[in-house]
């Protein structure tokens, strides 16, 4: 191949030569003829190069015949570079990455490399419009415009990360375009807006939420954090429109919402905007398709928490709803919204109600979710947050919350609600409190089907526990088979090993884990599990504990997960 490619250029050299020299009517220079000759040897190269390159991709195009993946049907192929570009993330070393924001897909320009892999590959996803539907408004005029293109009649998706810039051609193409539009990201950044760039979003949203935009089914306004004085973004009557997923950050609706939503996220930090539970109960009410919905309100609108007058509504069933999550409300809030829904099922639940600093508050379930509390099979009990789960992958979780850092000593006790959960198998605190020791001891005499009970905290007051689990009249969690132990070392902040006082406790502790080992032993219904922490008072005597028990004794290091 090669000596057939060199004798070839060899002889169209010489024949160029050759006619250069059979035309001295010219009388040009041998400068000029040779030159003349080295540029047509150029173009005969380039002619060659073409045809060598033509030929070599015409055997490598028909060597990806012959792969694994060109055995695939047309129709997957699409479906795994479809699904490449919308999970393939964008994210700059100057662009903000702030929660409750999503990536765009990379443009499909950008992919120009691998589509020159294949040209069947290229020509099968230039005509696959569902490819080129994904849109950042960040892109440049000639991307944009060559998916809008290319996506032919396909709704598109389209984001919009930096709405504060004032982009007037960008959310005229947005407007024009709705009517195709079925996914709209729309994003600020993290400072507030100054008046006129809410006065330029707001009617950017009435112009383009019109009721034009009929394929439109996700919608997602995420604004920037606003000031204590500032209002949030307000949008415009939503009722006309077939939305099916709403996301709302530092943004709010004062009108009607879609009634085809099936997920609504909502989540305001102003003090300015007093979004009421009987607001939330409105929207229930007007929206019977939701699967989830959750209010994250954790601006001070004491406006919002005056109490409300009793009414006679009739609860409303509703036979789709998954998700509910509410917060901050106080308590009797909570309280009032449960008592007017009926959820056939609740798989997740989160409530969060605010506390006073320096203030223990009683902390209360709402009646409505007492069933799934007296099913619930596992219970945690982080500081000032309990979360329990069903068998059925049911995960509810209550806290009460602190504007600051407040002392573990004024967290509930959660005795008054541990009295719920009479078929609890597994009982895991997260950080035992010594304050907290007859309300957890009065606990756990109700809690008659406990097998797991996880204690975490410091070991001298983890110790001041285990007699109280050897009384006999009647024995404590009798169905008690597995015990953990987690140090959390605060102890270390005041004391030594080498320390008298820590050599004593060590001692005691030792004495009172043996005696409530020997205890179940006799009674023949042993420990079958002792997880203990590394370095703590009782790690160093495996060996005996392990005779006292009927399964396992494990070590593990006190900061890894349960």
């Amino acid at each position: 191949m090669y000596t057939y490619r060199g004798t070839m250029i060899c002889e169209t050299a010489q024949n160029i030569i050759a006619t250069q020299e059979c035309q001295p009517s010219l009388r040009e220079e041998p400068v000029t003829l040779l030159r003349a000759a080295a540029l047509r040897l150029r173009n005969e190269m380039k002619k060659l190069n073409d045809t060598f390159s033509a030929a070599i991709a015409n055997v490598s195009e028909r060597s990806n015949l012959h792969t694994q993946i060109a055995r695939l049907p047309e129709e997957l192929v699409l479906s795994i570079f479809t699904h490449a570009s919308e999970a393939s993330p964008k994210i700059g070393f100057n662009r903000l990455v702030y929660p409750y924001n999503s990536d765009p897909p990379r443009s499909f320009s950008q992919w120009a490399t691998l589509l020159k892999i294949c040209r069947s590959w290229s020509n099968t996803v230039r005509d696959f419009p569902r490819a080129w539907t994904s849109i950042d408004m960040s892109w440049p005029a000639f991307a944009i415009e060559n998916h809008s293109r290319l996506s032919k009649n396909t709704p598109l998706r389209i984001w919009w990360d930096d709405m504060d810039k004032q982009a007037t051609a960008a959310s005229r193409w947005i407007t024009d375009r709705m009517q195709s539009v079925e996914y709209l990201h729309l994003a600020t950044g993290q400072v507030p807006l100054w008046d006129a760039e809410h006065v330029a979003v707001e009617r950017f949203l009435s112009e383009s939420l019109s009721s034009h935009a009929r394929k439109l089914r996700t919608l997602r306004v995420m604004m920037g954090t606003p000031s204590d004085c500032r209002i949030p973004i307000s949008l415009p009557d939503l009722a006309e429109l077939n939305i099916s997923h709403l996301r709302l950050q530092h943004s709010w609706c004062n009108k009607c919402f879609p009634p085809r939503l099936q997920t609504l996220y909502v989540r305001i930090t102003s003090a300015v905007v007093h979004v009421t539970t009987r607001e939330i109960y409105e929207i229930l009410v007007d929206c019977p398709l939701l699967e989830s919905c959750e209010f994250d309100i954790s601006g001070d609108a004491p406006e919002s928490w005056r109490s409300l007058a009793e009414t006679s509504e009739i609860p409303i069933r509703l036979p789709h709803l998954r998700t509910l999550g509410l917060g901050l409300f106080p308590s009797s809030h909570i309280d009032w919204i449960y008592e007017r829904i009926m959820p056939d099922i609740l798989a997740s639940v989160s409530i969060s109600t605010p506390s006073e600093l320096d203030e223990v508050m009683p902390f209360s379930i709402p009646s409505r979710l007492h069933d799934h509390c007296s099913r619930a099979y596992s219970l945690r009990i982080s500081g000032p947050e309990i979360v329990y789960q069903l068998h059925d992958q049911f995960k509810h979780s209550i806290e009460q919350t602190y504007d600051h850092w407040t002392s573990p000593e004024i967290f509930p006790d959660f005795a008054s609600v541990i009295k719920l959960f009479g078929s609890l198998q597994q009982l895991i605190i997260d950080h035992y409190i010594p304050s907290h020791h007859t309300a957890f001891v009065l606990a756990l005499r109700s809690l008659n089907h406990l097998s797991d009970l996880r204690l975490r905290g410091c070991q001298t007051n983890l110790v001041n526990l285990l007699p109280d689990l050897c009384e006999r009249e009647p024995l404590v969690c009798q169905k008690l088979q597995s015990l953990t132990l987690r140090d959390n070392r605060d102890w270390s902040w005041g004391m030594t090993p080498d320390d008298p006082v820590y050599i004593t406790g060590k001692k005691v502790a030792r004495g009172r884990l043996e005696k409530l080992l020997k205890l179940r032993l006799e009674q023949d219904i042993p420990l079958q599990n002792l997880v203990l922490s590394e370095g703590d008072w009782w790690a160093d005597d495996l060996g005996e504990w392990r005779q006292l028990v009927g399964g396992v004794v494990d070590v593990v290091r006190s900061r890894d997960a349960w």
